[in-house]
């Protein structure tokens, strides 16, 4: 009687222990398939963390860009500003300096700053040839009725002769005859080299350029 109370003793013993044991079993794997679920969860925040990071990226990128079109457009916008700013510069300078009789200083000014300008010089053509300023046409004032056709109204003329004598009546000659961008400097020729401007002398007459204008 002792002997199978025993054994059915250590029966119920090994089923309590295989129960034990399944149970915990059963929980390991409960815990697994959890830290599995976290891990994939965990898993789909970094591909959405990293697709974020890859589209920040990519704005950045546009932005840079943009950025550097930018700074050349405000490069391009600055060289058109200094370019308007020595515009208005000149045409202050000639703004200030007014047809009619100008003194040897502005005449200088004016050969510089506009390149259009006409140089009538108004002497003999022997007199042209001993030196003259650079560019200058040659009409002396006695002709220079009967070659107005040669010149162009519109032109801004700056007359001069030796000494500002005959330039003046040169002045009066275009005025009378429409003509109304036109300087006399004063002086003449002599008031040129008196300031140091240089001459050239030139042993042919460019009386011709007058007429391709």
């Amino acid at each position: 009687m002792g002997a199978r109370q025993m054994s059915f003793s250590k029966i119920k013993f090994l089923f309590l222990s295989v129960g034990l044991i399944l149970g915990i079993g059963g929980g390991y794997s409960g815990a697994f398939i959890i830290y599995q679920s976290k891990i994939h969860g965990y898993d789909n925040q970094i591909d959405a963390l990293t697709s974020e990071v890859s589209r920040l990226n990519s704005a950045v990128s546009t932005l840079e860009a943009e950025i550097l079109n930018a700074l050349d457009t405000i490069t391009i916008f600055e060289k058109q500003v200094s370019d308007l700013e020595s515009q208005i510069s000149i045409l202050r300078a000639r703004a200030e300096i007014l047809y009619g009789d100008i003194a040897v200083e502005q005449a200088k000014e004016l050969v510089e700053t506009i390149e259009s300008l006409l140089i009538l010089d108004v002497r003999t053509v022997e007199e042209f040839e001993t030196g003259h300023i650079e560019g200058a046409v040659n009409i002396p004032v006695d002709e220079l009725q009967e070659r107005l056709g040669e010149l162009k109204k519109s032109d801004e003329i700056m007359v001069y002769c030796r000494s500002g004598v005959r330039s003046s009546r040169a002045m009066k000659i275009l005025a009378d005859n429409g003509f109304s961008k036109v300087y006399n400097m004063l002086g003449g020729i002599e008031a040129w080299e008196q300031a140091g401007y240089l001459t050239l002398a030139n042993m042919s007459c460019p009386c011709e350029q007058a007429s391709a204008r």
